[in-house]
Parts: C-alpha cells; sequence; structure tokens
C-alpha cells in the first residue's frame, strides 16, 4: 500500500520514465537539426537554379541570342545565394555583352561598375581596364569636344530639325489595353504595358502569388521611373538625335535577324522518322561495336620478380593480386589491366604498336600468361583476361544520336542554300571593291571625328590637321 501511494504521489513525467530536462533537450536539438536542414535545402535549390541560369544564358550568347542571355545573366545575379564575387563575373559578361554585341558603352559601364562595387578585385585585369577606358573615350569624344564643352555643331541641328518629333518605334498596340494605371500629361499608362514586363521578370509567378511582397512595389516604381524619364526624353528631344536614330537601328536590326534566323533554325532542324531510319540503314556499323581484347600486364624492371610472378599464376594465383604484389598499389595499371584492343588491332595497351604481339595475343587462350618480354627496359607478362563480345546497337538505342547528327548536317547545309535562296530573291550584289571603299570611308569620318582631313594619292591616304577656325 505504501508503495502504491508514493507512486500516486509522483509527477507524470516522472512516470513516464523520462526526466522533462532531458525531452525538452530533445525536442530543442532536433528542431535545430530541422532548421539546419531545412536552410541547407533552400541554399542548394537557390543554387541550382542560378546555375541553370548561367548555363542557359551561356547557351543563348553561343546563339547570338544576347537579349535572352543577358536576362538569364540577370536572373542569376539576381539570385539571394549568388556570391558577390559571382555577382561580379555575371555583372562583367552583361558588361562585355553590352560593349561588344550591342554596342552600348553606357550600360557597360554600369554593369562594370557594379562588378567593382561586390567584388573589387574583378576589374583588376588589364584586359578589364582596357575596356573601361575604351569604353569612356568613345562615350566622351561622342559627347564633348576638346574643352569639355557640349557638342553643338550645324550638322546636329540639321540633324535635330530633320527627325521625327514622335518615337522611333512607337507602343504594341496591345500596352493599350486593360485599365489605366497612370497618366503622365495626357498620355495614359494602361495596366497591360506594365503587366508584359510583369511578366518577363524571372520571379514572376512569386510575385503574381504575393502581390504584397516588397519586390513587387519596386518593380512598379521602377518601370513608372523608366516611363517618366523616357517620356521627358522625348519632351527634350533626345529621340531626334543622330546617336540614338542609329542605335535605334542597330538594336532593331539585330533583334529582327536573329528572330528570323530562329525560325529558318528551326524548320531546318525538323528530323523525320524516315530519314532517321534511312540514315541508320546506311550507317549501322558506324554504331556497332567490335568485339574487343582485355589486355593484363604485370612488368618490372626486374626479370627474377616477373618470373616469380609467373610462376605464382602458374599455382593458380590470382591475376590481380599478384600484379598488385609486383607493380604495387599505386600503379597506374589497375589490377593488372592495361586496356581493351579490338581483334583486328596491331596496338596492344601501354606497348604501343607491336604487330608480332598482338598476334600472338589474338592466338593465345583467355588466361594463358605470356612473357616475360622485354620492352623499354622492363620485363613483361602479358595476357587475355577476358573478352567484350560485339555488340549491335538497335535504332532505338542510337535514335537520338542520329537526330543530332542530321540536324546538325541539315542546319550547315540549310544555311548555305538558305543563304543563296534570300540573295536571288532579294537581288544581292556585292561591290567588288566593297571592303576597300569602307576601310576608305571609315577612315575619312575618323579624320573628320579627330579634326583632321584625308588626301587620298596612289600610294596611301595622308592626313593632314585641319586649321583652327577663327
Amino acid at each position: 500500500m505504501r508503495r502504491r501511494k508514493l507512486r500516486a504521489e509522483q509527477p507524470e513525467e516522472e512516470q513516464a520514465g523520462a526526466p522533462p530536462r532531458l525531452r525538452a533537450g530533445l525536442y530543442w536539438t532536433l528542431l535545430a537539426v530541422l532548421v539546419v536542414v531545412a536552410v541547407w535545402s533552400y541554399d542548394r535549390r537557390e543554387l541550382k537554379e542560378a546555375r541553370a541560369h548561367m548555363e542557359q544564358a551561356t547557351r543563348y550568347e553561343q546563339q547570338s541570342d544576347y537579349l535572352n542571355a543577358l536576362k538569364e545573366y540577370r536572373a542569376a545575379m539576381e539570385n539571394p545565394r549568388v556570391s558577390r564575387r559571382q555577382k561580379a563575373e555575371l555583372a562583367i559578361k552583361m558588361a562585355e555583352i553590352y560593349q561588344d554585341q550591342l554596342r552600348d558603352d553606357e550600360l557597360a559601364l554600369v554593369y562594370f561598375k557594379r562588378a567593382q562595387r561586390w567584388y573589387p578585385r574583378s576589374i583588376a585585369s588589364a584586359e578589364i581596364k582596357s575596356r573601361i577606358t575604351e569604353a569612356q573615350k568613345r562615350l566622351q569624344s561622342g559627347q564633348k569636344d576638346e574643352a569639355g564643352a557640349p557638342v553643338e555643331s550645324a550638322s546636329e541641328e540639321l540633324t535635330l530639325a530633320e527627325a521625327p518629333s514622335e518615337p522611333l518605334v512607337p507602343a504594341p498596340e496591345s500596352d493599350r489595353e486593360g485599365p489605366v494605371v497612370a497618366r503622365i500629361g495626357y498620355d495614359e499608362i494602361h495596366a497591360a504595358a506594365l503587366a508584359r514586363l510583369l511578366l518577363r521578370q524571372s520571379d514572376a509567378e512569386w510575385l503574381l502569388q504575393h502581390p504584397d511582397d516588397p519586390k513587387l512595389d519596386k518593380f512598379f516604381d521602377t518601370q513608372l521611373e523608366r516611363e517618366l524619364l523616357f517620356r521627358g526624353a522625348i519632351a527634350e528631344g533626345y529621340h531626334r538625335l543622330q546617336a540614338v536614330h542609329e542605335r535605334l537601328y542597330d538594336y532593331q536590326r539585330t533583334l529582327l535577324s536573329q528572330q528570323y534566323a530562329k525560325e529558318v533554325e528551326e524548320k531546318a532542324k525538323v528530323v523525320t522518322d524516315e530519314e532517321v531510319r534511312r540514315f541508320w540503314e546506311e550507317n549501322k556499323k558506324r554504331f556497332s561495336s567490335p568485339e574487343r581484347l582485355v589486355v593484363g600486364i604485370i612488368r618490372h624492371t626486374t626479370e627474377s620478380v616477373v618470373l616469380q610472378a609467373k610462376e605464382r599464376l602458374a599455382r593458380g594465383e590470382d591475376w590481380a593480386k599478384v600484379a598488385e604484389a609486383v607493380m604495387g598499389p599505386e600503379s597506374e595499371i589497375s589490377k593488372g589491366i592495361a586496356g581493351t584492343m579490338s581483334a583486328d588491332d596491331d596496338v596492344v595497351p601501354l606497348i604501343g604498336k607491336a604487330p608480332d604481339l598482338a598476334k600472338a595475343l589474338r592466338e593465345s587462350k583467355e588466361g594463358e600468361v605470356l612473357g616475360p618480354i622485354q620492352r623499354d627496359g622492363t620485363y613483361v607478362l602479358i595476357s587475355i583476361r577476358g573478352r567484350i563480345p560485339r555488340k549491335e546497337s538497335t535504332l532505338d538505342e542510337v535514335r537520338g544520336q542520329i537526330e543530332v547528327m542530321l540536324r546538325s548536317r541539315k542546319l550547315s547545309e540549310g544555311n548555305k542554300t538558305f543563304f543563296e535562296q534570300l540573295k536571288k530573291k532579294l537581288g544581292f550584289e556585292v561591290d567588288a571593291r566593297a571592303k576597300a571603299l569602307v576601310v576608305g570611308y571609315a577612315k575619312k569620318l575618323k579624320a573628320e571625328q579627330e579634326g583632321t582631313t584625308v588626301t587620298a594619292t596612289n600610294d596611301a591616304p595622308k592626313t593632314e590637321e585641319t586649321p583652327a577656325q577663327p
């Protein structure tokens, strides 16, 4: 009775058999582990997503689709788990695209500066410094004269007067759809215009599901500020500048050319089942693997050691163990297997071209040990340790490989044919002196920009300083 009474008076935690402090400690330990695992999983997922954007950007860049490449690089750069050094590397890649492909030195400098801010050493190389200097020089030469004052030439005034008073490229009609969300004077900004830009964001799906996210507010502020700047630039007449006209034309040419080439490429890459089957029937041998002999080698610089190894093999000891005992566990010939050779090959693995030895191997029985043979200062035991039978691949096994080969061939041949047809269709002609004419005119323009004149002679163009205007 006394025991029952004492047990009844004990707290429930003690009756359960585990002290409360111990159970609480286990709980918090488990919770900490779960948090660590969750953070680790999040990091892995984010880094994987960033790598996917980088790889896609590289593919776009290889295809000369620079706009999509920039979009993917930007998405990778915005990933919160990408290090500052990686962000700097991505910024430099974007700067190089703007500078080399899109001819936009201003934006190139923006991204070079971002790279410097994220990781100062990223722009320390001579190549990057040279790029930055060149971009700065081009911008300065296009905006200021030698005295540093804005250029106001008569030719520029003429260009301004003759240029259109509206933007060179009007807004898409679809941007006028939806409710009005803002007004700038008499101009209205509709929901469709901002929605189109919103859907291009890498995290658009998230923002649509979480409209309270501060990123969405930042997006709207940025786009509206950009629209305000755009309208302000038009009001000031910046759209009439010759330099703006040239850049818009170049961008338009690049964009349309890429789109046209992409569609032509997609059509050329279509491979039919009949083409795959025909290629397979004509090239079956290319997709078959001949029988191969697995060649084993045991070698040592001392003949007596090799002879003892051969005796051990004759007693039935394992080839791999004997090989390791003779050559050591760190030998390049792992477990005494040197490689494989085809049944009609004269090249023996690790030996080289040796027709007589290759013939002896082919005629030997599997497991038979030949040697010792003296070769390059060593004594060698050699043996056929097995055979890999001939394999005939089926069409289904190599279908993907054949499709890749046919697409590549059709693309190469199709491009040549396409351009020939396009030349005939559009009446394309090139003057035989085109290269010389362009170079000569480029020199003339360069001389005008530098304040010199070019005098054409039979030998070479001469430059003379232009007299200063009174």
